[in-house]
């Protein structure tokens, strides 16, 4: 007589599926970790081509790209300066050719939907280029995004360094820089301090020693945080769109071209810690309060314990949350004198 096979029990068949679920729950976090690690590694890769750009930059035109690079076509015109008048190419359009990206200057569309191509030269405001036809909306531009994110997909989540330690002053860059129109104060030592570009002999406190380029996601309340097909529905509490630049504030149009820049949508100081809470929602708002905070929004990331940054030579390093304030603000520096060691 044959034997039968024995069929699982219910018993059984509970304790299999409770011992593979216990299994599954111990791989997940590895598992996630794994994939966050990937995400950062991207990350830190995005970073490094936007300093090989800012060097090849420094290298084709013998400096840095300004924070906002402002047209004059040097007629000898001063003409007023307002944020509605000028307003320039941010840093990161700049070094669009330089990380090969030079196809998204060359297909800029009209209102109509006309290829035209990006100018440089544009009088008045030069980022209006990217409205025509929704170009700006539609391009999606992976080195402006780190992977570890949820913004918008034409959100920019890299911003240039302006400086952490000199406040900027009337006499030398045409502006008071603490608290500028109640927004927070503006700084000006950092490697993108000025609407004109810094030579490389500037950064008297070494290229290794000055942070260049980091990354942030908390949102800001002069970006917006909605958008259509064609353009934006809220300009407010929201992020900076990746084309996006400032305003120059009175006076002389070559008073503003030597200014330290408005920064908020495309520079930040590193005068507020990495991952400062008071920035991070749901419960941080002061970036997104009444604005009095908007220049102090500091550099975060999605990845634990700290953020990256890409160094004037082009080096990246990831720097702790728990980093001593002093250091980091000394690194933010480039030519105070403030010279530390940066394996934090």
């Amino acid at each position: 007589m044959k034997n039968r096979s024995r069929a699982f029990t219910l018993v059984e068949l509970l304790v299999v599926i409770a011992i593979i679920g216990i299994l599954i729950g111990m791989l997940l976090p590895a598992v996630q970790q794994v994939r966050e690690a990937a995400r950062r590694s991207q990350c830190q890769n995005n970073l490094k081509q936007w300093g090989l750009g800012g060097l090849n930059f420094e290298s084709a035109k013998g400096e840095y790209p300004a924070a906002e690079a402002i047209f004059h076509n040097n007629d000898g015109m001063e003409g007023p300066a307002n944020g509605a008048s000028y307003r320039g190419s941010n840093l990161f359009v700049q070094m669009l050719p330089f990380v090969e990206q030079q196809a998204v200057l060359d297909n800029v569309e009209d209102a109509s939907g006309n290829v035209v191509g990006y100018d440089f030269n544009f009088i008045g405001q030069a980022a209006e280029q990217f409205n025509g036809n929704g170009y700006g909306l539609r391009v999606r531009i992976p080195l402006m995004k780190c992977p570890s994110n949820d913004t918008p997909e034409w959100a920019r989540d890299y911003f240039g360094v302006q400086g952490s330690t000199y406040l900027a002053n009337e006499a030398e860059h045409g502006l008071n820089g603490r608290n500028l129109g109640g927004r927070g104060d503006v700084y000006a030592d950092g490697v993108f301090s000025f609407a004109r570009g810094r030579g490389i002999e500037e950064l008297t406190d070494g290229t290794s020693n000055s942070i260049m380029i980091g990354e942030t996601f908390v949102p800001q309340r002069f970006s917006p945080s909605t958008a259509n097909a064609t353009t934006f529905t809220d300009n407010r509490n929201g992020w900076a769109p990746w084309w996006w630049n400032s305003g120059t504030g009175g006076g002389p149009l070559e008073r503003s071209r030597n200014r330290t820049s408005n920064p908020g949508r495309f520079v930040l100081t590193v005068f507020s810690p990495i991952n400062d809470p008071n920035f991070i929602p749901p419960n941080g708002t002061l970036g997104t309060d009444d604005g009095s905070h908007y220049h102090d929004t500091p550099f975060t990331s999605q990845h634990s314990g700290g953020t990256n940054f890409v160094f004037g030579d082009g080096h990246v390093d990831f720097l702790s949350e728990t980093v001593d304030v002093d250091a980091y603000r000394a690194v933010g520096s480039c030519d105070q004198g403030d010279i530390t060691d940066t394996s934090f």
